[in-house]
């Protein structure tokens, strides 16, 4: 710039400002060689150079946020595949015990198997499933499990939804549900009780699910467990990644009962950009 600003200050003599009176070009006669006229490029520089900046960083960002997308995604679909597969193979266990056996539940069995997979291979890959979606699956998760208990389950569920079609990402609720079973269900060698209460008004969502717990010598670190197990740590990091700032999780033990409350603001649904 420095060393052709006089063709510079030529092509900018030939701007119509400059015949509407004298010339911006503060040289004598307005001739574009005199040094004088380095000013004009030197002010060219510093109007252009930050617009130039702020456009190079806008692309920069651009690209930032798409790579930090990107690795969102990939994150998400990794937590999404860790959704804990234990249940498949002992429900196929299970099937196969009373096959074996001769049972008429096996075809129920088979049936509920089946449609809890179909959700997972289909509704589970999508951004957002209605929350009407999301409890049916919980419900056929819990009759399935309820089959292959050993002892009776006590089982309640409690709704209070202004809008069946609210979208909620996949398998989020259901952890918390496979986390009562693993942790506190299937391990009481007595009768159980679980209790799920949903409730949702103004896109305001809280679940609430209460497990009973049976003491033992090895109940402290159990409920440890439940309280820090991968299930949990996973559902913690896709909340972070697909409801940030707009969630909250809070666990409780008591003497026989073990609560996790999960709340999540559905008004700005942000899952759709991942």
């Amino acid at each position: 710039v420095a060393l052709l600003y006089p063709l510079l200050t030529a092509a900018f003599l030939l701007l119509p400002i400059n015949q509407m009176g004298e010339p911006i070009i503060p040289a004598e006669a307005a001739d574009p060689f005199d040094p004088i006229n380095g000013r004009v490029a030197m002010a060219i520089m510093l109007v252009s150079l930050p617009v130039i900046l702020v456009v190079h960083w806008h692309k920069k960002n651009n690209q930032l946020i798409a790579v930090e997308k990107q690795k969102s995604v990939a994150e998400l679909e990794l937590l999404k595949q860790q959704i804990n597969p234990h249940f498949f193979f002992n429900t196929l266990n299970n099937l196969y015990a009373l096959c074996l056996k001769k049972s008429e539940q096996a075809p129920e069995v088979v049936l509920q198997l089946s449609e809890l997979m179909r959700f997972v291979v289909y509704q589970g890959q999508k951004p957002t499933v209605s929350i009407h979606e999301e409890i049916k699956y919980i419900e056929d998760y819990v009759n399935l499990q309820s089959l292959r208990l050993k002892n009776k389950l006590d089982f309640t569920l409690k709704k209070s939804i202004d809008d069946n079609e609210a979208p909620i990402a996949p398998l989020l609720l259901i952890i918390l549900v496979e986390n009562a079973f693993k942790h506190g269900i299937e391990a009481s060698s007595e009768k159980s009780e679980l209790s799920i209460a949903i409730h949702l008004e103004d896109n305001q969502l809280i679940f609430r699910c209460i497990n009973s717990i049976a003491l033992s010598s090895t109940d402290s670190q159990r409920l440890n467990h439940q309280s820090n197990g991968v299930g949990l740590e996973n559902l913690k990091k896709r909340l972070i990644l697909l409801y940030p700032n707009r969630h909250k999780i809070d666990l409780q033990q008591s003497e026989n009962s073990y609560t996790a409350t999960l709340s999540i603001d559905l008004s700005e649904q942000q899952v759709d950009r991942l």
